[in-house]
């Protein structure tokens, strides 16, 4: 109770009221008619208005480019005292983008001179409509993609119920769930899961086609079959688990519960086959000895992908990405390697070895600067922090063409390791910078104690952001620090042109994704950029 009450005081502070007010984007405001509004909070009327707030309801009413009904002294003095009016407001933000806004104002009591009195306020409701919209697009989606409502999936498994004894008696159920969803939403966000969801989606459907219905929901997928004697249970757990999906904050390993029920077997037969340990379902038949074997049969190379100006599509820098060099397929990505290098303790080794090809190909190509990715098991232990800083001492003449890359995440996690790794580059004239920036753990505070000279914003940011007007204002917002503290800002994950014109517009310094090119590996590589044909 103690605690409850303790709450209660604490939100009724100024400080609290105005973070409220903030969050949901909103301003209140008092009214007496005739006289001039008093905003409180100030500073959030202040951003929703882009400018000093209207001091009268007649400004307010100005301020935007359509309201409805019309906003007028006559209305509020049709109300009685506890009565509230509401008005719907468009306007146009820097990007010609429309927003909306909600109005809602009340009659208060006469004060003691007569005078109508009023209080209201006024939200920015854009996202609410824009969540509307993206889930109407999902359900689309879902529908495209086979999928029934709940009420038709819970239909057909009755019809089959009834058919099943005497026509179909391997009728099933074929349930697949996501393991920890809690930890999932806590680690990755609504939007990571909502993503691998689809993803389990698109895989159950290419090796399901002869389902009768498949129904998603949040924490999996409901496929009802007509013959479950035809499904190789085995192959699909490999066929959904083997490989991680790809989501807007990085590859996610794939951990599942797969059950398959007999419509007409009571519930004592029930066949549930539980996967194996997400560690091993991502880490088949790789091991120590493997990652040991790629070292020293040399089989290691590095993909460089360009990195342009947001302005011109010139060339800045290449990304360096490690690469497995199959004898039969070409060069490969190394993500299960890398997981696995970080299992048995080996990633500080992959570290030296792409350090090592690295400098190779910045000795040959003297006019190019490289980012090398480095790990937490590199940065994270000091005797490995002095082997990898003794190899880039053996190439003086290259450390101001190199930036070293460490992510957001690693960087909160060893703050005081990284500040010191961080210091120990810098006096070698290296640079370095943040990955994966404001992929959920953003810490301004983080960027300014290690004094990076680069934040490359995480690609979820940048996913669907010429729709999103609240990704436009966070990266709006990441150029003005940028510009404060003189911080170099890339976005990631740039895949079509008019991204790149939006974030050339916001002020976003570089440009990193497929519509400025694609990872070159280093035995095709020119030394030449690719042409970028921007519009």
């Amino acid at each position: 109770m103690n605690d409850a009450i303790n709450a209660y005081e604490a939100i009724e502070t100024a400080a609290n009221i105005d973070t409220a007010f903030r969050l949901l984007q909103a301003a209140s405001f008092d009214l007496v008619l005739g006289r001039e509004l008093i905003w409180q909070p100030s500073l959030t009327a202040q951003r929703i208005f882009k400018t000093t707030p209207p001091s009268s309801l007649l400004e307010l009413s100005q301020a935007f480019h359509h309201i409805s009904p019309r906003l007028s002294a006559a209305p509020l003095k049709a109300l009685i005292p506890g009565a509230q009016a509401k008005w719907r407001a468009e306007s146009y933000d820097e990007a010609s983008q429309t927003r909306l806004y909600d109005i809602i104002i009340e009659r208060r009591m006469d004060n003691a001179k007569g005078e109508a009195c009023f209080a209201g306020f006024i939200r920015d409701v854009t996202q609410d409509y824009q969540d509307v919209i993206l889930e109407k697009a999902r359900r689309t989606a879902q529908k495209e993609m086979g999928c029934v409502s709940p009420e038709d999936f819970k239909a057909q498994i009755t019809l089959l119920t009834q058919l099943a004894p005497e026509h179909c008696p391997q009728a099933a159920i074929l349930t697949v769930q996501l393991c920890r969803l809690d930890r999932l939403y806590a680690h990755y966000g609504i939007v990571t899961v909502d993503h691998i969801g689809r993803e389990v989606l698109r895989r159950l459907i290419a090796f399901l086609p002869q389902s009768l219905a498949m129904m998603q929901q949040d924490d999996g997928v409901k496929c009802l079959l007509a013959d479950a004697s035809q499904i190789d249970v085995n192959s699909l757990s490999k066929a959904v688990t083997s490989f991680p999906v790809t989501t807007p904050q990085g590859i996610v390993s794939i951990d599942l519960d797969v059950s398959l029920n007999l419509l007409n077997a009571p519930q004592a037969q029930q066949i549930v086959l539980p996967l194996a340990d997400k560690k091993k379902d991502a880490l088949p038949n790789i091991t120590e000895d493997d990652i040991i074997a790629l070292l020293n049969q040399r089989s290691l190379s590095l993909a460089l992908q360009p990195i342009c100006e947001a302005s011109n599509g010139e060339l800045h820098h290449y990304e360096a990405l490690l690469r497995i060099d199959d004898p039969f397929k070409g060069p490969q990505s190394a993500w299960r390697h890398i997981i696995a290098a970080e299992e048995y303790g080996l990633i500080h080794l992959l570290d030296h070895r792409a350090l090592e090809r690295a400098a190779l190909l910045m000795i040959r190509y003297p006019h190019i600067h490289i980012a090398l990715n480095i790990s937490a098991g590199t940065v994270g232990d000091i005797e490995k922090q002095d082997d990898y800083l003794r190899q880039l001492d053996a190439f003086p003449a290259l450390h101001e063409r190199l930036t070293v890359e460490m992510t957001e995440t690693m960087a909160l996690e060893q703050p005081e390791l990284v500040a010191q790794f961080a210091e120990r580059l810098q006096m070698r004239g290296c640079r370095l910078s943040i990955d994966d920036f404001g992929a959920g753990h953003t810490s301004f505070n983080l960027l300014m104690s290690t004094e990076a000279r680069q934040i490359k914003l995480d690609g979820s940011l940048i996913d669907g952001i010429c729709c999103s007007v609240s990704q436009q204002n966070f990266v709006r917002l990441m150029v003005d620090f940028a510009a404060t503290f003189n911080v170099v800002l890339v976005a990631e994950r740039v895949e079509t042109a008019e991204e790149r014109l939006l974030l050339a517009s916001l002020g976003v310094d570089y440009l990193q994704g497929y519509y400025l090119g694609r990872p070159i590996s280093e035995h095709d590589f020119s030394g030449q950029a690719p042409k970028t044909a921007f519009i």
